[in-house]
């Protein structure tokens, strides 16, 4: 019997026996292999799948890969929690890095070409010292630096000493008390010491122009 396209499409099947037909829907054992094959111990289940290949699986097997699965999933998810808590934390330390860097600027100065004259000054310092102790060769590169940034980048220079001078004026009320009280109280006689000198040298000034002026009214008088 010749088999026609499109219109029959049954599996032919060997010359003089008849023609089988396929079940659309694949076939599905309705007996464990354990209750077939009383041998295997734990029972298994088994299917036909459409291609016609026999699958069995084991209750061992479906543990282990969904162990497997599990243990895959939730490391995924501690690795993306962890990553995504990381890169907001950096991204977060980043743009505060750069206000703060907004803030100390000056914009009046001319930050990249005068910051070469601070780098340039800190290395002037770092060669003069590079045969000095070792506090000397730590501190006359940051005071070679510093002096260049001075008349370098002013405007720089004074923001960054008031930042450093609240933190440092934050740590002290923190942690020592007693020198800042004593800082202040040196500060005040300091400012009534130099409040006195000046008064000092008005008062010097003022009595000196007054002798003058008395010396002038006596000369006058005695060559009338």
């Amino acid at each position: 019997m010749p088999r026609s396209f499109y219109q029959n499409d049954s599996t032919p099947s060997l010359p003089g026996l008849p023609e089988v037909a396929l079940k659309d829907s694949p076939i599905e054992a309705t007996t464990p292999i354990s209750e077939s094959h009383p041998s295997l111990d734990p029972p298994s289940a088994s299917v036909i799948s459409p291609s016609g290949h026999y699958i069995t699986t084991t209750p061992a097997l479906q543990s282990i890969a969904s162990s497997v699965r599990q243990t895959t999933t939730d490391y995924y998810k501690v690795v993306s929690e962890k990553w995504e808590f990381y890169t907001s934390t950096a991204k977060a330390h980043w743009g505060m890095t750069v206000d703060r860097t907004k803030d100390l600027v000056d914009p009046s100065d001319a930050f990249l070409p005068n910051a070469c004259y601070v780098l340039t000054g800190s290395l002037f310092g770092s060669i003069i010292a590079r045969n000095r102790g070792l506090a000397l060769r730590i501190a006359t590169p940051w005071f070679a630096g510093l002096t260049v940034m001075k008349f370098a980048l002013p405007g720089t220079f004074d923001n960054l000493s008031a930042i450093v001078g609240g933190k440092y004026l934050q740590v002290e009320s923190e942690k020592a008390p007693q020198l800042k009280a004593a800082r202040e109280e040196f500060s005040q006689g300091l400012k009534e010491f130099k409040k006195s000198g000046q008064d000092g040298k008005h008062n010097a000034w003022v009595g000196l122009v007054d002798t003058v002026h008395e010396a002038r009214v006596a000369i006058s008088r005695a060559f009338k």
